[in-house]
């Protein structure tokens, strides 16, 4: 197990503490029977929107969808999405590399309640979250570029991860399974004044692991406080979080007995002012991430000095106005953004050595940081939506200015709603990414990275198509996008070292579909609920396997997901799916930290059910992964765990 129970146990007592201080002192899917649902949601995008008012077609998950499928993990309730592939190293959302539509796991903006907290150090670290699955309301998964909605870096998507929705007083769950697994989990909501709203969540989790070095320790807390009067909003958020775990194979099968801990601290302020013909709106937010990987964990050899130590911090102002008039709505924002990192490896040197200074335990702790570099970035978008009977015509223009170097990202999206259950979306939109700090300066035994890499540039093409009734739900999409300068840590034959480099161009097509029956009203029986399923093609078109790539040509081809939620009995729910998963690709096995030479990726099927029964104000739960007992990799010698059982009891006021 890791060593940072005592400090665990410490820090959770002093937040809740400091978090109840601070709280007492101071269906949202909803839609008609017979018209499409453009997946309306509360939050409103970068340019203070919804997905409906810019006409745009989303995923949108609510808690009681994520309850009844088969997931105990949010990796696991995206791993159930066509055109998504979420390749974990550790389970229970310990360390999940998210891919959207073929991009690697560095292309995806990830936001919490609408602030994005996409970490710029990497993007291993992505959903390193200050709350916990059982913390979140409402995901919204948005495909394809979304650079005039987000902002930078959503080159091939966005996830928002939405919290405040639920209003239940009290919630508890305590779960148990094999491999040593233990669960903690709680969230209370109240109100003080009549005006300020006050949702607390906390969980802690830990497990023996499923193999060799794969233990883990995790713990999460949360705070989002709520405050309306008249037509202004407030929200204020405050998050900590620390997870510890056995990294087997991670990063390199020829050392294999790695370990990694990973801090983050994230607060925000978010403001929205309604005027009438005009909205306004405004947030600052600041996150914070500590890492510290170790390549030996046990047992270093002579020539191994020192733990990798990392300091990321970003700082953000963002300030919008919407105005409405004749011709359609106006909008303006910017964003103001500052990434930085303080290091022992990443960085360039510095003379001087800067101490790791934090309130909390983090994992870092009286390190010692002798590298640095930061960037500035600031982010301003003008914005145009047009309505015309059943079209609706969004456009935009996005100026990015990058420490002196300035360039433009234009996009377009052109709605058509055909009849109250047809609706068409056509979209072309130019993205970006900027390098994050391990692709410009990491250097190991077995990578090398290069600090000129230029920023990824793509054009995506979208076509959308939804349908709906009182019994299906589909969508349809086919897209292309054409990308120059995408970054990969590769690795050239005859060479034994990674290296981060700019591939010249890639072509990725393709075609994702997606259904959802309502069984109960069509076969007119509550012993069927409902069936879900989804298929996704990919083909990278100029895919140049001249050598070995880390992340860009490891694509899911085929994917095949399903689900089924049936009530075999009264207050009892019973859902079994997954998924069937072909990946283009390979990798070099290695057995005993040997290679043996390079093997494809085999096809996965993965298979997971859930049983719940609800009793008053209890609710029982059975939870199995992976029911066939496969061996399956979603990264080369990263054995996931095979046939995994968990159990559980929940309480809710």
């Amino acid at each position: 197990m890791t060593n940072n129970r005592l400090s665990f146990t410490v820090n959770f007592a002093i937040l809740i503490f400091v978090f109840t201080v601070l709280c007492i002192s101071n269906d949202l899917y909803a839609q008609e029977k017979d018209t499409i649902n453009l997946n309306e949601v509360v939050l409103k995008t970068h340019l203070g929107r919804t997905f409906k008012e810019e006409g745009k077609l989303t995923r949108l998950i609510t808690r009681s969808e994520i309850e009844s499928l088969p997931v105990q993990t949010l990796s696991e309730t995206l791993d159930l999405l066509p055109a998504l592939d979420l390749r974990q190293r550790g389970m229970s959302d310990l360390q999940t590399d998210i891919s959207i539509r073929g991009g690697t796991f560095n292309q995806n903006m990830v936001l919490l309640n609408g602030i994005n907290v996409t970490n710029p150090h990497t993007g291993h670290n992505t959903l390193s979250l200050p709350v916990s699955f059982f913390g979140v309301d409402q995901i919204e998964v948005l495909k394809g570029a979304g650079g005039k909605l987000y902002g930078y870096n959503a080159f091939s998507g966005a996830i928002n991860f939405t919290t405040g929705l639920d209003k239940s007083p009290l919630q508890l769950e305590l779960m148990g399974g094999d491999f040593g697994f233990k669960s903690a989990q709680g969230k209370t909501y109240f109100e003080t004044g009549n005006k300020f709203e006050h949702h607390l969540m906390a969980g802690y989790q830990e497990g023996d692991g499923h193999q060799e070095n794969t233990d883990f320790e995790s713990l999460n807390l949360f705070y989002h406080g709520k405050y309306q009067q008249n037509k202004a909003q407030f929200d204020w958020m405050a998050g900590y979080a620390n997870k510890g775990f056995g990294a087997f194979n991670f990063y390199t099968p020829r050392f294999s007995n790695q370990f990694e801990e990973v801090t983050t601290q994230f607060a925000a302020i978010k403001w929205n002012q309604d005027l009438g013909k005009l909205q306004l709106n405004a947030n600052i937010y600041g996150l914070r991430s500590n890492d510290r990987f170790e390549l030996f964990r046990e047992n270093p050899p002579t020539w191994y000095t020192q733990h990798n130590k990392h300091q990321t911090d970003v700082v953000a102002a963002h300030l919008g106005v919407n105005y409405t008039s004749a011709i359609g709505k106006t909008s303006l924002h910017s964003e103001w953004r500052r990434e930085l990192i303080n290091s022992n490896v990443l960085g360039e040197p510095q003379t001087s050595v800067k101490e790791d200074e934090n309130l909390f335990y983090t994992a870092t702790k009286e390190a010692e940081f002798n590298h640095f570099f930061a960037r500035n970035i600031l982010d301003v978008t003008l914005a145009h939506q047009y309505n015309w009977k059943d079209l609706k015509l969004n456009i935009g223009l996005k100026s990015l200015h990058v420490e002196g170097v300035t360039k433009f990202y234009p996009g377009a999206d052109l709605g058509y709603k055909i009849n109250r259950s047809n609706y068409v979306v056509a979209s072309v939109n130019k993205s970006m990414r900027l390098p994050t700090f391990t692709d410009l300066f990491y250097k190991g035994p077995t990578q090398i990275s290069n600090p000129n890499l230029r920023a990824e540039e793509a054009i995506t093409y979208d076509l959308t198509y939804a349908y709906k009734n009182k019994i299906l739900n589909a969508q349809a999409a086919v897209f292309y996008r054409d990308a120059k300068n995408l970054i990969d840590w590769t690795l050239t034959p005859g060479e034994e070292v990674f290296r981060s480099m700019n591939i010249s161009e890639l072509g990725s097509f393709g075609v994702e579909v997606e259904t959802d029956f309502n069984l109960a009203l069509m076969f007119e029986t509550e012993f069927l609920n409902n069936l879900r399923v989804g298929y996704s093609y990919l083909d990278n078109a100029d895919a140049n396997e001249d050598f070995e790539s880390t992340y860009a040509f490891d694509f899911l081809k085929h994917k095949l997901t399903a689900n089924l939620v049936i009530s075999p009995l009264e207050n009892m729910q019973w859902s079994i799916g997954g998924f069937y998963q072909k990946r283009n690709g390979g990798y070099q096995r290695f057995v005993n930290e040997e290679a043996i030479g390079f093997v494809p990726y085999d096809d996965v099927i993965t298979l997971n059910t859930k049983i719940s029964y609800k009793y008053k104000k209890l609710t029982f739960l059975l939870d199995v992964f992976n029911i066939l007992d496969q061996d399956a990799f979603d990264y080369g010698n990263i054995l996931l765990p095979g046939r995994w059982a968990k159990f559980g009891v929940s309480f809710s006021l």
